[in-house]
């Protein structure tokens, strides 16, 4: 019988059964969102660097309260990415050999690891 994703019994500790299942059934989503963002760094590096030369943008990157870096937001969700396979790895070695998220987590990480191999810096 299927695992179930979530445990649902009030005996127990709500947690995830089946992470990898989850991602799985969700991969292509976050493949087309990633690579979406991918396709948009260059236009937001450049339009961010526009603007710095404006003294409007300055003066607003200096109100309280200060903002965070905004080239290190830019670059966030690849730095995630990129630790997302290593991550993953350590809940598989964590996962018993007969758990049915074995495959789903090894399909994961293999396409994550390429997703992040083919990602332009």
């Amino acid at each position: 019988s299927r695992v179930p994703l979530i445990n649902t019994s009030p005996d127990l500790p709500f947690y995830i059964y089946s992470i990898g299942e989850v991602y799985r059934e969700n991969s292509c989503q976050l493949v087309r969102e990633y690579e979406q963002y991918l396709n948009g760094r260059k236009a937001a590096h450049q339009e961010f660097n526009r603007l710095q030369n404006t003294p409007e943008f300055l003066s607003f990157l200096q109100e309280p309260p200060a903002l965070p870096d905004l080239c290190n937001i830019l670059q966030q969700p690849r730095e995630h990415m990129g630790s997302l396979p290593c991550l993953l790895q350590g809940v598989l070695s964590a996962t018993p050999l007969h758990h049915p998220d074995q495959a789903h987590l090894g399909h994961v990480i293999q396409v994550l690891s390429a997703l992040s191999r083919t990602s332009p810096t």
